[in-house]
């Protein structure tokens, strides 16, 4: 068995490489919002329960809404790709 080498497409996005063009625009609108809202998320500490997380508007959103935000911004970003290319 012979390990042999081969080129591949890859697509940058939200600082990774991606094998799809629609992973890298994902990852990339992911980033987006983290660095626009920021994660703030920090760690409590109460002397009768311990340690427990407080979390930031990005974690504190429910999972569904959080897919949703992406897959718009993601939509945004690509729109924003198309109209910036030269003709």
């Amino acid at each position: 068995m012979k390990v042999q080498t081969e080129q591949a497409t890859v697509y940058r996005g939200g600082g990774r490489r991606w094998f799809t063009k629609a992973a890298a625009i994902k990852a990339e609108a992911k980033a987006y919002l983290f660095k626009k809202h920021g994660c703030t998320c920090e760690k409590y500490y109460d002397p009768d329960y311990g340690y427990y997380p407080e979390t930031c508007y990005l974690h504190a959103m429910d999972v569904d809404r959080f897919k949703k935000y992406v897959r718009r911004v993601a939509r945004m970003l690509v729109k924003e790709s198309k109209e910036s290319k030269p003709c």
